[in-house]
């Protein structure tokens, strides 16, 4: 079993797996998803692979999947959502 303690390793990858199982179900390409969200696609490919982005990032690519952040940020209630902030670095 995969150790699920505190630490942003095991975050990047709980949030890295949630944007995959999105894309898949909304059924888009890396590319497609990086251009509804207006950023490159290394950061999509980043961010599934865990690892991390900002604050700004997630936001947008919960946008582009159409969810709320909260579908890809667990407990993301208690995330400042300050743009300069970085979630997972």
């Amino acid at each position: 079993m995969k150790d699920q303690g505190a630490g942003k390793n095991a975050l990047d990858g709980t949030i890295g797996a949630r944007v995959l199982i999105w894309r898949r179900r909304r059924d888009l390409t890396l590319e497609e998803l990086a251009a509804r969200a207006g950023v490159h696609a290394n950061t999509i490919w980043r961010l599934e692979e865990g690892r991390g982005c900002s604050v700004a990032t997630a936001a947008k690519v919960a946008a582009a999947l159409e969810v709320e952040i909260a579908v890809l940020i667990p407990n993301s209630q208690h995330v400042v959502r300050n743009s300069k902030d970085s979630l997972f670095r």
